[in-house]
């Protein structure tokens, strides 16, 4: 995963301290690990405030091991496991029982669960009976949008974050939306009275000053006014007073910027976004409008990466020895974004055992392990509109997947992209010369593949 910079961060060393503090301080706990939940509505920075505890000189000194779990909508103790244990699948849950067992007992730990959504008290009590396994002393931070996370984890150790103070909040929007140095310092500057206005409407949260603070970098005076007069949703309590905010940068997008960006509903939530993989996805749909000028696609590609990087579309980016970016994520409430403005053209699955409507255009599925019904390749079939076939693999996942390509390659005849990494199958039929719009065919790593059609 990527840390957040504490120097991208503001207004949050009083918070760090406190939440270290919870986390090494002494505990009447009777239990070897004590549980310390961070909580907050979405788009405050409750991980990248986690991030910065994580990395904290004084945790690193206090803990013998430290973990990292983005849990999401996944609070299963098998992906748990799998995720503590970096990555490691197609194991039974004894067997990654007794390797999380080996690796935390007797151990002093902190494990860090990111975005947690369970409220389930049996689900809990299943992981802390395993979790206690630790050393004394040990500790889980929790983050979460939820209270009552907090209360079935247990032990009272709750923070509640809350928003950037006024003058923070002003400080990380001019950071964002002028350039270094030519900040307006008071009111004599027109744009001072006009952006003191649009940072109350993102009321103090960091994730919708930075958008709308990069949205109005190097824009005219007429786009601050426009802001500042939106008829925004009145704001108040909860993760939906945040959205209006997030959709108005997004209707500002050119059509070409938001296909991009809504095809990233493909992804799942916290997945690491390969950029070349992306770029080729968006070619391959014809979503990269022609250049007017001697550039080829790829790099029109680049620059609309780059455009939705800088709106803060996408988020921890993670860059090579050469200081290139190769990867990113995007932050779950502008994934919730990108999933609404998808619409029911786009699914994303855990399973292709699920129903269907035949409209969708592209569909995504995170399927471990699972040989293809004929049910299954049956509604397949009669997907003729189906535009992309895409298998999210996670980059350290070495699962297979078993599917019967003859049916992809027979009936699915208006496919553009056809991802199938880690997929067992002997041949490549030769009805794939059916797939006249085919643009992007990917059977890395398939390793039973010993035939290709002529």
């Amino acid at each position: 995963m990527s840390f957040a910079s504490e120097d991208n961060i503001i207004g949050r060393e009083t918070d760090k301290e406190a939440i270290v503090g919870m986390l090494i301080g002494d505990s009447e706990c009777s239990n070897n690990v004590d549980f310390v939940t961070i909580v907050g509505i979405g788009g405050l920075g409750k991980t990248a405030l986690a991030q910065l505890v994580y990395n904290d000189s004084k945790i690193e000194k206090a803990f013998d091991l430290r973990l990292w779990v983005c849990v999401s909508d996944d609070f299963v103790m098998e992906k748990i496991f799998q995720k503590m244990l970096g990555g490691k699948d197609g194991s039974k849950i004894e067997e990654l029982q007794r390797e999380v067992r080996k690796l935390i007992q007797g151990k002093q730990y902190l494990l860090v669960l990111d975005d947690v959504w369970s409220e389930s008290r049996d689900e809990w009590d299943n992981l802390k009976s395993f979790l206690n396994l630790g050393g004394t002393g040990s500790r889980v931070m929790v983050t979460s949008r939820s209270k009552k996370v907090a209360r079935v984890a247990g032990d009272n150790l709750m923070y509640e974050l809350k928003g950037l103070s006024e003058e923070n909040s002003w400080n990380l929007f001019k950071r964002l939306a002028f350039e270094q140095g030519k900040e307006p310092m008071n009111s004599v500057d027109r744009f001072f009275d006009i952006g003191k206005e649009i940072v109350k409407k993102c009321v103090n949260v960091p994730l919708s000053i930075r958008v709308v603070g990069s949205m109005l970098y190097d824009q005219d005076e007429s786009k601050w006014l426009s802001l500042k007069s939106a008829n925004l949703m009145e704001i108040g309590e909860g993760d939906d007073s945040i959205m209006p905010i997030l959709k108005y940068s997004y209707y500002h997008l050119t059509p070409a910027l938001k296909s991009c960006f809504s095809y990233c509903a493909l992804f799942p939530k916290d997945f690491v976004i390969e950029k070349q993989l992306l770029i080729r996805l968006w070619l391959a749909q014809g979503c990269l409008e022609n250049p007017h000028d001697c550039r080829s696609e790829e790099d029109v590609g680049e620059e609309y990466f780059s455009i939705l990087l800088h709106r803060c579309f996408f988020q921890d980016a993670l860059k090579n020895i050469c200081g290139e970016i190769n990867f990113c994520k995007m932050h779950d409430l502008i994934h919730d974004l990108a999933l609404e403005v998808a619409g029911k053209e786009t699914i994303m699955c855990d399973s292709l055992k699920e129903k269907f409507d035949k409209r969708i255009r592209h569909l995504s599925f995170t399927v471990n392990g699972y040989n293809l019904l004929a049910s299954t390749c049956t509604q397949l079939s009669e997907m003729k509109k189906l535009r992309t076939f895409f298998r999210v693999v996670e980059w350290k996942s070495r699962n297979l997947f078993e599917l019967n390509l003859t049916i992809i390659c027979s009936h699915l005849r208006q496919l553009r992209v056809l991802h199938l990494g880690r997929c067992i199958s002997d041949t490549l039929p030769d009805t794939v010369g059916n797939l006249f719009h085919l643009r992007y065919l990917d059977l890395s790593e398939n390793r039973s593949l010993k035939v290709l059609p002529n």
